[in-house]
């Protein structure tokens, strides 16, 4: 039927007419983005008595007995797609067990014996036919999975600390009068996990909840991928349909926090970020944005956070004030509570009651029901619609009122019903707009809808401590985008500093403080000039001392370049179900240490983070970490250290972290791309097109390649394969006197791509000056680095990260064939990579000068160490001249030894300062070097 408009309901005056015009045209029909067909081809369907076993894939088959011969065809929340391509199998009688059916795929072997007890272990077996962890593994109902690698819950609400995600031990916990909705992972040490599908709930034809039960006995998924883990959560996004690409600007930075702000402080904070060049792309606004309760009347009388009308007070006019942030360049998100439904004091009032039958004179409620179609219809169409109109992007769905309350069906949460529902408006709008809300874990399947909101946590390093693995675990069914609240507490500077810089490698940057920043918190403060905030948590990430201040706002610069890598991530995760955050064991699945190192994860492919999670040390501040660094080449991309890890068990690599440093590690040879830094400004800077690409290459290899992703950020086109993908390739060609770094740009251009043109930049990192650079064939002068400056046609040396960097101009980006060549030529084999551990050396040698210049400690005993904190800047003043630059570099391992030997003899009247001057110069990563 016609969809129902606002518009529509508005020119409708009476209220019977309202009701009559709802009736006959009927609730609109929810649709999920992506196109799915429930019932499986034919020829994927074998039935054994009131057995049917459907052949999904050679990995995955579909179990169900039923004593009526009907079977379930009908989608589930979990399962909507399984008309897949039909495998290869064979069905015979077995010739080693009389009496049962053998249903063999080349993975898996079925056995099943009708004759005995259905569904038992002496009916039904699956053999992997590969070994896994070099054992036969054959499974029969019944049978433990101790091996399960688990998945998520709802939220980490009222959470202080690590829980268990094991749906076993955590199976009676609630939290907010719900369950936890425990999900167990599709993946499993074991080699094989089943999937109990039976309670569903099963879908009607319209894709909302049926009232009906499974026609089905058991309906249960074999899942046997052995230790390919990869695959197996692939191929579960074909039958739960595929993880939907987030609009680009989530990738950003994400502001918020529960203030009653008016329209013009809103505005305040966007200027608050732009003054202190602090990217910001998404403000999300907290339940003060909506009237509370009528005035007069007591807060306690009514459940004062449930509200759909903008507050006159705060936002008088929303329209206009919300669309100043859009031409900002920013993007609106507001927290919505739905557990009271629609009460009378609400704009919308008449016309929602009016569409389900009540007199709008009488002040009676709407009645919150999640699982009535008609009431979430009209409750969209009548009252959110305004919302959306005046600006608001996406909900922030903060459902805290239990597991039951408005649910009428069988098997049915609110949690999930509402990030369905406001999930898929979009589509049932009739618009390709991306969806996207804010929302905790509803159940298997919830993947379809991002992102996720972990609830209102507790701020100290345990819940720090947790979220990693957290949120790695969630990738195990899919749901890769957690998004925590980032924050301090109180004076704790260095929590806060250390939450952002896990944000910064997140999948999700949002920060929030959940109330902790205002309230009684404030009565120690001494007015606006009193910085020390009380035991208030600092919701400002700059409302902290100014040495905090500047490593938060590199934390989250650094997360705004790498939004190309991570956006290519997204791509990946919609075509290979696999999200940015991964365990380690995902792509080491057969290394005993990649399951026991659960703080550490892959960012993608090619970079393993390690954030830091506990207090430093009380004299050095220094926080020693320990990371698994799994065989091959790995770079230590704060120490400058290629790590090469020849053991098939990895290496254990210790290392003592200054608070400006985030432990992470880049594959050697791995080819990064970000934005270009001096391009990196304004508020909105991750939904823009890359206005400038940056290429790092990292040593560690001789030749390789990476690709990065874009499209318009914001529709469903991706699709539809409208996007853009730009390349970079290297290898190393060694002549007789001379290694040459070749590197190709190239780009793929689909269609629909507003930029013709585009600067590029090159980085060799870690390398020493070359003797020349040509771009396609014409050579570049040499230039003095300039990290605020990008000139263009010009090389230079960055004196902190140690990288030739090659400017080139805008150029074309339309065509496939329009490439750009850049070689980078070094004056010998030897000389193009760097002593390993030189970066790291420059910068606890500045970080050393520093204490020591703090205390004025005479400069001439250590003027060793004064050299090597200077060595990066010589090199960039001087990088064009071969002989001088070569001077430098071989003169740097001698002087750093006299460096250590001046400072060990010097006096300090501090122990806490020496301390920490000697650990920052002999880390054990750094000790290790110099053996």
């Amino acid at each position: 039927g016609q969809m129902v408009t606002s518009a529509m309901l508005s020119r409708v005056s009476s209220p019977l007419l309202l009701l009559l015009l709802l009736f006959l045209i009927g609730p609109s029909v929810a649709t999920e983005p992506f196109p799915f067909s429930p019932k499986a081809d034919a020829d994927a369907v074998v039935t054994v008595g009131g057995a049917r076993f459907t052949v999904l894939t050679a990995h995955l088959i579909r179990m169900e007995y039923s004593t009526t011969g009907q079977w379930e065809d009908r989608p589930t929340w979990a399962f909507l797609n399984r008309n897949l391509r039909v495998p290869s199998f064979t069905v015979s009688n077995s010739t080693s067990n009389k009496g049962f059916i053998s249903i063999k795929t080349a993975a898996l072997e079925l056995l099943y014996d009708e004759k005995a007890p259905p569904f038992t272990s002496d009916s039904l077996s699956i053999t992997l036919l590969q070994p896994v962890g070099g054992e036969s593994v054959t499974w029969s109902p019944g049978q433990l999975n101790s091996g399960n690698l688990l998945g998520t819950i709802r939220s980490l609400d009222e959470i202080n600390g690590p829980i268990s995600l094991n749906c076993t031990v955590n199976a009676n916990v609630t939290v907010h009068d719900e369950g936890l909705h425990c999900t167990w992972g599709l993946i499993s040490r074991e080699g094989w996990v089943v999937v109990d599908d039976v309670k569903g709930p099963y879908l009607d034809s319209d894709e909302w909840p049926s009232s009906e039960l499974s026609s089905d006995v058991s309906d249960q998924y074999f899942f046997g991928h052995g230790h390919n883990y990869k695959l197996a959560l692939s191929e579960y996004t074909q039958l739960g349909l595929k993880i939907p690409m987030v609009p680009k600007y989530m990738l950003g930075i994400a502001w918020t926090r529960w203030y009653s702000y008016t329209a013009a402080e809103l505005s305040q904070i966007a200027n608050d970020y732009l003054s202190r060049s602090l990217p910001l792309d998404t403000i999300i606004i907290d339940m003060d944005w909506h009237k509370t309760f009528p005035a007069g009347e007591s807060k306690l009388a009514v459940d004062y956070w449930t509200g759909y009308s903008f507050d006159p007070e705060l936002i008088p006019y929303p329209q206009q004030e919300l669309g100043l942030l859009k031409r900002r360049g920013l993007h609106v998100g507001v927290n919505i509570h739905d557990a009271k439904g629609v009460q009378w004091w609400e704009d919308t009032y008449a016309q929602m009651a009016a569409a389900h039958g009540i007199d709008p004179s009488s002040q009676v409620a709407v009645a919150f029901n999640v699982t009535n179609k008609n009431y979430m219809d009209s409750l969209e169409e009548i009252v959110m619609a305004p919302i959306w109109k005046a600006g608001v992007d996406f909900p922030w769905i903060d459902w805290q009122q239990g597991g039951s309350f408005g649910v009428h069906l069988p098997n049915v949460n609110p949690t999930y019903m509402l990030n369905y529902f406001r999930s898929t408006r979009q589509v049932r709008a009739g618009t390709d707009e991306r969806g996207l809300i804010l929302a905790r874990w509803g159940g298997l399947g919830n993947h379809r809808y991002q992102v996720g909101f972990s609830g209102d946590v507790q701020h100290d390093w345990k819940s720090l401590a947790f979220q990693p693995y957290f949120s790695a675990t969630a990738t195990n069914v899919g749901f890769g985008y957690w998004s925590h609240d980032i924050i301090g507490r109180g004076s704790d500077y260095e929590l806060q500093t250390r939450w952002i810089q896990w944000g910064a490698f997140s999948s999700i940057f949002r920060t929030h403080d959940a109330g902790s920043s205002a309230g009684g918190c404030a009565n120690s403060v001494n007015g606006p000039g009193d910085c020390s905030l009380g035991s208030c948590a600092p919701a400002e990430m700059w409302r902290v001392p100014n040495y905090n201040f500047e490593i938060n706002r590199a934390a989250t610069v650094l997360r705004s370049e790498m939004v190309p890598y991570l956006y290519t991530l997204l791509r990946i995760a919609y075509d290979e179900g696999l999200g940015p955050i991964r365990p380690m064991y995902y792509n080491f699945p057969e290394a005993s240490q990649a399951y026991d190192v659960p703080g550490q994860y892959n960012l993608g492919d090619l970079f393993i983070v390690n954030p830091v999670v506990a207090p430093g040390n009380k004299q050095t501040s220094l926080a020693a970490v320990t990371t698994w660094i799994p065989q091959g080449k790995w770079v230590d991309v704060e120490g400058g250290i290629l790590i090469d890890s020849q053991s098939a068990a990895g290496t254990m690599y210790q290392q003592n972290w200054d608070l400006s440093e985030i432990p992470r590690f880049v594959q050697g040879g791995a080819v990064i791309p970000t934005v270009t830094s001096q391009f990196l400004s304004g508020l909105g800077t991750a939904q823009r097109h890359y206005p400038a690409l940056t290429w790092s290459i990292y040593p560690g290899a001789s030749f390789g390649e990476n690709k990065a992703y874009d499209d318009d950020g914001v529709t469903l086109k991706y699709s539809n394969n409208v996007n853009t993908w730009f390349g970079c390739d290297y290898d190393f060609v060694e002549e007789t006197t001379v290694n040459i770094l070749r590197v190709q740009l190239e780009s793929v251009l689909i269609k629909d791509y507003p930029l013709h043109h585009r600067p590029y930049q090159v980085r060799a990192m870690l390398s020493h000056p070359p003797v020349k650079v040509t771009v396609n064939g014409t050579a570049y002068p040499f230039a003095v680095f300039d990290d605020h400056v990008y000139t263009p046609e010009t090389w230079s040396y960055d004196p902190i990260e140690l990288a030739v960097v090659v400017n080139l101009p805008a150029v074309s980006i339309q065509l496939y064939d329009e490439l750009s060549f850049v070689n980078i030529t070094f004056a010998s084999t030897k000389a193009t990579t760097l002593p390993s551990g030189m970066k790291g050396k420059i910068r606890r040698a500045l970080l050393a000068k520093s204490e020591l210049d703090e205390v004025r400690m005479e400069r001439n005993s250590f003027s060793s160490l004064v050299w090597i904190a200077q060595a990066g800047h010589r090199l960039s003043l001087v990088g064009g001249d071969p002989v001088l630059s070569h001077g430098i570099i071989s003169a740097f391992t001698s002087t750093w030894h006299s460096a250590l030997k001046e400072v060990s003899a010097l006096h300090f009247n501090n122990p806490s300062r020496k301390a920490r001057v000697m650990t920052l110069l002999q880390s054990p990563s750094l000790v290790d070097l110099d053996q």
